[in-house]
């Protein structure tokens, strides 16, 4: 009986830090010169993702460009993986290899009674994808 108990509050424990990490994270640039770029990644329930990279007037012709990636991630305490699969996660829209890329998660922890604002985010610290490089994206 005490296994069982001891069992099912380590999963509920987990699957409420699971939620905690699930949800929209953005981060959006508007700089003076009429340059923008929006990085949205959006994590899922089960386990999948989607990235989407939108930039506006960053080169000569003054165009609009978007990249995207998807696939799915795993989490291991504060450090979340990335996967994308070749064969089905990349195709002509998506196009983003999201392999070797790792990223830290940063909230408030629940012992800090302080006033102080944390807002949730990742810091992505590994990765193949240079834009993404020591990028902090922060939690909708």
């Amino acid at each position: 009986m005490k296994t069982a108990l001891l069992l099912f509050t380590i999963l509920f424990s987990f699957s409420i830090y699971g939620q905690e990490l699930t949800g929209v994270y953005v981060k959006d640039f508007d700089l003076n010169d009429g340059k923008t770029l929006i990085r949205t990644l959006d994590l899922k329930d089960d386990g999948t993702f989607t990235f989407h990279n939108f930039r506006k007037n960053f080169s000569i012709d003054k165009t609009k460009k978007s990249t995207y990636g998807k696939g799915t991630w795993r989490q291991d305490k504060k450090i979340i993986t990335f996967f994308t699969d070749k064969e089905t996660d990349i195709d002509e829209k998506y196009t983003l290899d999201f392999n070797e890329t790792k990223a830290r998660f940063h909230s408030k922890n629940p012992r800090d009674k302080s006033d102080r604002v944390i807002l949730p985010s990742l810091t992505f610290f590994e990765s193949n994808i240079p834009i993404l490089e020591n990028f902090k994206v922060f939690k909708k």
